[in-house]
């Protein structure tokens, strides 16, 4: 029995390994496709030429054995399959017949050298890319090890990490730069950041490499079956919203949707130049505000329909829903709390509010703003819509509040606390909020 198992071990690794060179035959000769025809072109041009050339000359000595065009042809490649046919047994007398016979002896050759170059070629190449990726599948394992959970105090819970500094990634992990920035091309749960400072724009980092969960053409959806939801519509465009969003889904144990792929700007900045404008192509579609919210026929990617309805699925009836966003750092707040009002009113009290109870709204802002005075900054304030309206209807504020019957609040969060200051503690800030007004209440 024992015999038995070992030989059908071996058989299966036999087997195992033939399909592998198979596989690299296979893909090596694909991808050297274009290569081969350009040489059995080439390979073919000259026959005909040297044919109806050899058919000139020899016709005219001996038109008996080379009446017509195709004769000569036949005869020349003949010599490519060692004169099997017996066209080949014609031999030419004329000088120029011999030379042009010795060419075609030669292309016989080249005929078999040439491809066959080309396929080793294309083999070397295949197992050198076989090796690279087997070495990029154990950085990106090394490298995701990294993103390791770990206790945050001001949390007081466990969190995985969001960014690592490149830096540090290639002295203590010992992956190149260059590695790294291929991990970020090839997997799509990695991106790449220049951390950077809104407010004067002065570069106080070098890059990060941010890990997020990927289970969606979109980015990530985790249903937790909760009446609280997270929805992060601008996770690839502002920076550090999406690991901040998900540090407080985690601490509330919430539902939690977040667009990680797609965004109409990049809120970076360099040196001298913004970036603004640079999520172009397929990708350069808006999450946060969009006429296909409202408008079925407008051109959309087929992952915004999905996002939709997600959305729709995800988020309960009469339940609340926290869309989370970045505001800029100019503002002297912490928070702007939107609750469907126009841009430059004062307050949350209006006849278009997308929660049903505003008196639980004010009691979200004053429990916020005691504990941005006791946790954060008492020189930071909360504010509602002096700075950013919620009126818009193809605004997503708008489409979950009709859609899914929720009631729904954007914060606008400053962006000092979300990538540069307090991170965890302006999470727990919010996440202590919510916990006493929406669920204590």
């Amino acid at each position: 029995m024992e015999t038995i198992l070992f030989w059908g071990k071996e058989m299966k690794k036999y087997f195992s390994d033939s399909f592998k060179s198979f596989v690299l035959l296979y893909n090596a000769i694909a991808n050297k496709s274009q290569q081969l025809q350009a040489s059995l072109i080439l390979i073919i041009s000259f026959t005909l030429i040297l044919s109806i050339l050899f058919f000139f000359v020899e016709n005219q000595a001996q038109p008996d054995k080379f009446p017509n065009y195709l004769s000569a042809l036949a005869w020349s490649l003949s010599k490519f399959i060692n004169d099997i046919g017996g066209y080949g047994f014609n031999l030419p007398i004329t000088l120029i017949g011999k030379i042009i016979a010795t060419l075609i002896g030669i292309l016989s050759i080249v005929i078999v050298a040439l491809p066959a170059g080309i396929i080793a070629s294309g083999f070397v190449e295949e197992l050198d890319k076989q090796k690279e990726n087997l070495e990029l599948e154990k950085n990106e394992q090394l490298l995701k090890s990294a993103f390791y959970e770990l206790d945050v105090p001001p949390l007081n819970f466990k969190i995985r990490r969001g960014a690592l500094n490149i830096e540090a990634v290639e002295i203590k992990l010992n992956i190149s730069k260059e590695d790294v920035i291929k991990i970020a091309r090839n997997y799509s749960c990695y991106r790449l950041r220049a951390k950077s400072m809104s407010g004067d724009h002065t570069i106080i980092d070098s890059t990060f490499i941010e890990y997020f969960d990927v289970n969606s053409d979109y980015g990530y959806i985790e249903n937790k079956n909760s009446n609280l939801t997270i929805v992060s519509p601008d996770s690839h465009c502002e920076q550090s919203i999406g690991y901040f969003t998900y540090c407080l889904s985690k601490l509330l144990n919430s539902n939690y949707i977040s667009n990680e792929f797609f965004a109409d700007a990049i809120y970076n900045w360099n040196e001298t130049f913004h970036n603004d404008g640079l999520a172009l192509g397929e990708m350069g579609f808006e999450f946060k505000n969009n006429l296909a919210y409202i408008d079925d026929t407008i051109d959309q990617p087929n992952a915004f329909i999905k996002w939709k309805n997600d959305l729709v699925s995800l988020i309960k009836k009469d339940s609340y829903c926290f869309i989370i966003r970045a505001s800029s750092a100019k503002w002297n707040n912490t928070f702007h709390i939107i609750n469907g009002g126009k841009k430059g009113t004062s307050g949350i009290n209006h006849d278009h509010s997308t929660v049903k109870d505003n008196i639980i709204v004010e009691k979200f802002i004053d429990t916020l703003q005691n504990k941005v005075k006791t946790y954060l900054n008492d020189s930071y304030f909360v504010g509602t819509h002096e700075t950013y309206g919620g009126t818009d209807k193809k605004s997503i504020l708008q489409f979950i509040n009709k859609n899914c019957e929720a009631n729904v609040i954007l914060i606008m969060v400053n962006i000092h606390f979300i990538a540069y200051k307090q991170t965890f503690e302006t999470v727990k800030v919010i996440a202590d909020s919510i916990k006493e007004t929406f669920i204590k209440s």
